[in-house]
């Protein structure tokens, strides 16, 4: 799928046949499962319930490794090493940091830049691969600004350093109160087919009758199993994508 068409896909929004996952984990196998038992459909791995694209930033990665590449000590024979997490990437280099430079100092945008290999900084400068020396940790932090959702970290570790992107871990929310909101005991399946019994609704009306953000994966899967089971059905059902449908108490 050519990027065009994906952008297509997402600003038409999730529906009976397309779900977004910001991660796959154990919901996006659900998803999955339930298209297969069904008439089929997509989920897009690494697109936000609001149609946000996430994950890791090129550029920023692209520095990253090319730091581990540039900085790291040759006469160790460990390897540069990268590990892919659910929620986070890491990039090891052999070598701890060099000329007494601190991680203090590369957490800041005028540290002095320290060569340990000259010549090689000096090859990748030649070829385009880097604009300067000593910049590489402020292009990263440049690259994360469009993406608050991450954090990034260095650390010296096992006579190495270490740099981590991680997803940030969401804020707990407070449960909720039956004496101050009664209606928190339904469930959602109860609170959407109470909600279409007055009027039929399209999913962002419902999303927003029901407090929601945004059309959210459970709210998607819902409002399908829903229509399996043939208590609800689609006011458009020869188009189920259309941004007319609404649902409707089965008559």
């Amino acid at each position: 799928m050519n990027p065009a068409a994906l952008s297509t896909l997402i600003a038409a929004g999730e529906s009976l046949t397309l779900e977004f996952k910001a991660s796959f984990d154990k919901t996006a196998v659900e998803s999955l499962v339930a298209f297969a038992n069904a008439q089929g459909g997509t989920v897009l791995v690494g697109v936000t319930d609001a149609g946000a694209i996430s994950g890791y930033p090129l550029p920023a990665l692209r520095e990253a490794l090319l730091n581990a590449v540039i900085h790291r000590n040759y006469t160790d024979g460990s390897d540069i090493q990268i590990k892919i997490f659910d929620d986070q990437i890491t990039i090891y280099s052999p070598g701890l940091l060099y000329g007494g430079l601190s991680l203090a100092e590369l957490s800041s945008d005028n540290y002095k830049s320290r060569l340990r290999n000259k010549l090689i900084a000096e090859a990748f400068y030649l070829t385009g691969n880097i604009e300067k020396y000593g910049s590489g940790f402020i292009r990263i932090r440049k690259a994360l600004r469009d993406y608050p959702e991450l954090s990034f970290g260095a650390k010296e570790i096992s006579g190495g350093i270490e740099v981590t992107f991680a997803q940030k871990q969401p804020e707990s929310q407070p449960e909720s109160q039956p004496e101050s909101q009664p209606e928190s005991d339904l469930s959602l399946e109860a609170k959407v087919l109470h909600l279409i019994e007055k009027t039929p609704m399209g999913k962002r009306e419902l999303s927003t009758a029901l407090g929601q953000k945004g059309v959210s994966g459970q709210l998607n899967k819902v409002i399908r199993s829903l229509v399996a089971s043939g208590l609800i059905e689609a006011t458009v059902q020869d188009k189920p994508n259309s941004r007319l449908q609404r649902y409707r108490l089965t008559k």
